[in-house]
């Protein structure tokens, strides 16, 4: 709240080194994220490298190119993996969000295969991108950073 007893004076220099930006606009689709799941540590600053790599399953991706997505997909969980508990999480991820493997045994079965792979991966996105969100904010619970409650993070 606006309360005087609960601000905290910063001279210019540290208010502009502040990780708290009051002009800042938060992102829509992130604000969606922080309404759906109702984890604060959605709008903690250290979720968003993580943010900005779901982007794309928050978005239509219908007309994408398969093997774009399945890249950002790989790209994602591999991300994932550099955190805590990254190993579990990436796993599970690369599980949700693979590419379906053909098992063509002709030239002309390999290519029909490829198209209904392309509309199955589709389809496995939009039914796992929920649980992809949920897996990532999971996730944020076993980090070391401090706890986001929405005050301004002050160093000492």
């Amino acid at each position: 709240n606006n309360d005087p007893l609960n601000l905290l004076p910063l001279c210019v220099n540290h208010h502009l080194a502040d990780i708290h930006n009051p002009t800042k606009k938060t992102d829509p689709l992130k604000l969606g994220l922080f309404r759906k799941y109702k984890d604060p540590q959605i709008l903690s600053p250290q979720f968003e490298p993580v943010f900005q790599r779901l982007r794309f399953l928050l978005v239509s991706f219908e007309k994408e190119d398969q093997h774009v997505l399945c890249g950002l997909c790989v790209e994602l969980a591999k991300f994932i993996e550099g955190f805590t508990m990254g190993d579990y999480y990436c796993s599970r991820l690369l599980k949700l969000l693979k590419w379906p493997q053909p098992r063509p045994h002709t030239k002309e079965e390999e290519e029909t295969a490829l198209s209904e792979n392309a509309v199955k991966y589709i389809k496995q996105l939009q039914n796992n991108k929920n649980r992809v969100f949920e897996l990532c904010i999971e996730m944020l619970r076993y980090q070391s950073w401090p706890i986001f409650r929405g005050e301004p993070f002050v160093s000492e």
